[in-house]
């Protein structure tokens, strides 16, 4: 936005090691508004404030326009 403010449109926190669904490849379509001019994709430390056995992986990331 031209006054510097942003809007999180989608948010996942992971546990593998306690949740057995976590584990593997994680899927998502995430519908953005018409008016988004940019994305951006963080990967942060869980609750802990604790990265230093967090591993991430990004893969087949495709944007689209209309339906």
């Amino acid at each position: 936005r031209a006054d510097g403010t942003s809007d999180v449109v989608f948010y996942r926190f992971l546990q593998p090691l306690s949740h057995p669904e976590d584990r593997g490849m994680q899927d998502f379509l995430v519908e953005l508004p018409p008016d988004t001019v940019s994305v951006s994709l963080f990967t942060l430390p869980g609750p802990a404030e604790n990265a230093n056995w967090d591993w991430t992986q990004w893969s087949k990331i495709r944007f689209s326009q209309g339906r």
